[in-house]
């Protein structure tokens, strides 16, 4: 039933299923249900929750640094130890983006990315066959229909 909505066809009497054909329907009913703008203690809630995912995040990083703790500790103030921690996270930036870069740029990546990409082309083709074959049917209801009322 993903994608459908349940409505009552009055002339028969009986349920039928239509597939939603537009994301306004989608975005009517999340407009409906989500009319209450969050309070501030919300929002403060989640930005404290941000805060402390991002601390012990830091936290971690400083502790697993054996040479980092060391350097940090030697310094003389404060805005010493911040100015070593944002070298030693731009030269580890650099590192992990290197090392994803070699990654995505590997041949085992980029054969499933091939892979996804004949899937995604292939279940398009599909997609758009069968799109127009209802289309057809659909043509051809809609003639059937309107020769029928023309001919009463």
């Amino acid at each position: 039933m993903t994608g459908a909505v349940r409505r009552r066809n009055h002339t028969k009497g009986r349920r039928v299923m239509k597939p939603l054909v537009f994301f306004g329907d989608f975005f009517a009913l999340l407009s409906k249900t989500t009319t209450l703008q969050p309070s501030y203690s919300q929002i403060m809630r989640k930005f404290s929750l941000l805060l402390g995912t991002l601390g012990g995040a830091l936290a971690g990083y400083i502790l697993s640094n054996e040479r980092l703790r060391k350097q940090m500790a030697s310094a003389p103030n404060a805005e010493a130890m911040a100015k070593l921690l944002g070298q030693q996270l731009t030269k580890d930036g650099r590192k992990v983006a290197k090392e994803v870069k070699g990654f995505v740029e590997s041949e085992d990546v980029q054969n499933n990315l091939k892979k996804a990409k004949a899937f995604a082309s292939q279940k398009l083709g599909s997609a758009q066959k069968e799109l127009k074959k209802y289309a057809k049917k659909g043509y051809r209801e809609a003639k059937k229909y309107a020769t029928g009322m023309i001919s009463r």
